[in-house]
């Protein structure tokens, strides 16, 4: 919606503004960012071996924790509608260069990534129908979880998802939330 109301070098500055803490977070906590799409990123955990649950659920309660002062603080307030939602899995992933000859990419493939951009994308449901979804709704940030990474921390709260089904991940009965 933001796109279609203001200017693209205001979008441009306003996603460079949301971005650079959110890489800073990233990073620190041992993940890297895999690309950005649009107003929205990829970011890997593990590939330099040990834990990547620990790590990436670190750093998506720090991200979220994070998003409200800074969005309240861009440009007197403009912002502070803004919402976040970050999908969180884990799991094995093909990594290697994908394309031709004329342009390729590096590419993870695999379910991890699939699910979590479509649990991201599931925080639209609590979004579009706020007193039926059993997400409920979000101030500001929402993370969701497969349900194996529950355990993993104490921040996360166990959603039974009912009728609501995850695009593609249809065997999906509950996930992890966390809101601020």
């Amino acid at each position: 919606r933001l796109s279609t109301s203001s200017e693209p070098g205001a979008i441009f500055g306003l996603l460079q503004s949301l971005f650079s803490p959110i890489h800073r977070i990233i990073y620190d906590s041992g993940g890297i960012v895999d690309k950005h799409l649009g107003d929205g990123l990829m970011a890997v955990f593990g590939l330099g071996g040990g834990d990547p649950e620990g790590p990436a659920l670190r750093a998506a309660r720090a991200i979220a924790d994070a998003f409200p002062p800074l969005v309240e603080n861009l440009n007197n307030g403009e912002y502070a509608s803004l919402r976040l939602s970050i999908g969180v899995t884990a799991g094995d992933v093909v990594l290697g260069t994908i394309g031709s000859e004329r342009r390729s990419e590096l590419a993870i493939i695999g379910r991890p990534p699939n699910l979590a951009s479509r649990l991201q994308d599931f925080t639209k449901h609590a979004l579009a129908n706020p007193e039926t979804s059993p997400l409920g709704d979000f101030p500001h940030v929402m993370v969701l979880a497969e349900e194996e990474l529950i355990e993993r921390c104490d921040f996360l709260e166990r959603v039974q998802l009912g009728d609501a089904q995850v695009r593609d991940f249809l065997e999906l009965k509950s996930v992890g939330l966390y809101r601020t």
